[in-house]
């Protein structure tokens, strides 16, 4: 989209530094680099050196590495002092929460969503996980989607890197078979479940197709 300059706010903790190094994968082979890098710590975030330092590099847009709270916090002392670059964050930080604490702010703001809503039962996972969540008598929620999620993830990887070919019945007990695993992950309302036990989608029970 002709978008040549951006800026870059991490959680200062293992998940921005984590997410730093994908970005700074794919922004070196684009030959770009950040306006400005800041820092927000997720558990007392203080925005205000970080906002000031963000607004005067003058970004086209940024990238948002934080949690709900602490984003929607540097997203609306970054509005306040009248910058308005668009905002990109990540699926984590899209939740009911953060768009209400964003307010008016909220424009502008772009989340990458991963996960399809829980609150759909359009997806085969979006059904497995609302039957879970219903027996758990747990209300739906994007977190525990995505902890309900886990295994399923770990079950694709263990498919492709074991069972050498995209998840399905033979892959999976080829792709257990070769990891020593028996199941994968925990959380959600399937706390403790895996591939075996965990999402019918990870077991090899729903149509499996590459996206």
């Amino acid at each position: 989209m002709g978008v040549r300059s951006f800026g870059l706010v991490l959680a200062d903790d293992a998940f921005g530094r984590d997410t730093l190094l994908g970005i700074e994968r794919v922004m070196s082979k684009l030959e770009l680099a950040p306006t400005a890098r800041v820092k927000v710590d997720n558990r007392n975030p203080v925005v205000t050196e970080a906002v000031r330092t963000m607004a005067a590099s003058r970004p086209e847009v940024v990238l948002l590495i934080l949690s709900a709270k602490a984003g929607s916090d540097y997203v609306k002392a970054y509005r306040q002092q009248g910058a308005r670059a668009p905002y990109v964050s990540l699926s984590n930080t899209s939740n009911n929460n953060y768009v209400q604490a964003l307010g008016d702010a909220a424009r502008g703001c772009i989340f990458i969503q991963m996960m399809p809503s829980p609150f759909s039962a359009v997806t085969g996972l979006a059904r497995d996980y609302g039957t879970a969540a219903q027996r758990a008598k747990q209300p739906l929620s994007y977190a525990g989607m995505y902890g309900y999620a886990q295994p399923s993830c770990w079950c694709w990887c263990w498919c492709w890197c074991w069972g050498r070919g995209w998840p399905g019945p033979a892959s999976t007990h080829a792709g257990f078979g070769g990891a020593g695993a028996g199941r994968a992950g925990r959380g959600g309302p399937g706390r403790g479940s895996g591939c075996a036990t965990g999402p019918a989608s990870a077991r090899g029970r729903a149509t499996w197709t590459r996206p």
